[in-house]
């Protein structure tokens, strides 16, 4: 079953990728300009997107991306506070990444069958 399915599962995993990335970037170009800052900005994005990918190493390369811009000179940020803005924006997002797994797991294999 798996050797079938297998170019389908490849696919499916580079067009969710990709279209999260795409999101993403379509979203820092609604927010951009709000009245809070790029840095915060990029820093829930990141968390966002990592969380609804269910990726946890992304997690902790955007938490450490985050801190390392946040303690340069001329940020608006302090590494706590980009630490947590990118830690809020990875739990909240986890949740329906998860739920989204399961729920087209299940659908596949229905629809397969």
């Amino acid at each position: 079953m798996t050797r079938t399915w297998h170019r389908y599962y490849i696919l499916i995993g580079i067009v969710v990728t990709l279209e999260g990335a795409l999101t993403t970037v379509a979203c820092f170009y609604v927010g951009h300009g709000a009245e809070n800052s790029d840095q915060e900005l990029v820093a829930a994005l990141s968390g966002i997107m990592s969380g609804a990918l269910t990726n946890t190493p992304a997690f902790s390369s955007a938490k450490d991306a985050a801190a390392s811009v946040a303690a340069g000179a001329g940020s608006v940020l302090s590494a706590a506070d980009a630490d947590s803005i990118v830690s809020v924006g990875y739990g909240i997002a986890y949740m329906f990444g998860a739920i989204g797994v399961v729920l087209f797991d299940f659908k596949l294999t229905r629809s397969i069958s």
